[in-house]
């Protein structure tokens, strides 16, 4: 999914909470996916981009 957004010029993040982020890291996908700590923080991501 990153791959097919950032081929059409497009940034992306996935704001997280703990139990999604943990959850992410222990199936080993933590690396797949641009993540965030807070909506707050998604949204810095996406402007600084």
């Amino acid at each position: 999914m990153d791959l097919a957004v950032r081929d059409r010029g497009r940034s992306w993040v996935i704001a997280t909470n703990r139990a999604v982020f943990r959850m992410l890291r222990v199936v080993r996908q933590r690396g797949l996916f641009p993540c965030a700590d807070s909506f707050d923080t998604a949204l810095a991501s996406l402007r600084a981009s």
